[in-house]
């Protein structure tokens, strides 16, 4: 799931606070979008590994005790 629409909706409150004077949500935009950036990079990382264990191959025993990949 994508979650980087996240990155437009600030940029939309960014432009909204500075066309009606909202100063102090225009000067927290920044702040924020380094936070959603620090958590998508986690939420990515945490993805990643779980495909990468995915990916690994499974092993199964057989008869005499060797290991051979499903």
């Amino acid at each position: 799931m994508s979650h980087d629409w996240i990155i437009g909706v600030l940029t939309d409150i960014e432009a909204y606070a500075s066309e009606n004077g909202l100063n102090k949500t225009f000067d927290a935009v920044p702040q924020l979008r380094l936070i959603v950036d620090k958590e998508l990079g986690a939420i990515r990382q945490a993805l990643r590994a779980v495909e990468l264990a995915e990916e690994q191959p499974t092993f199964r025993v057989i008869q005499g005790g060797a290991n051979l990949p499903d």
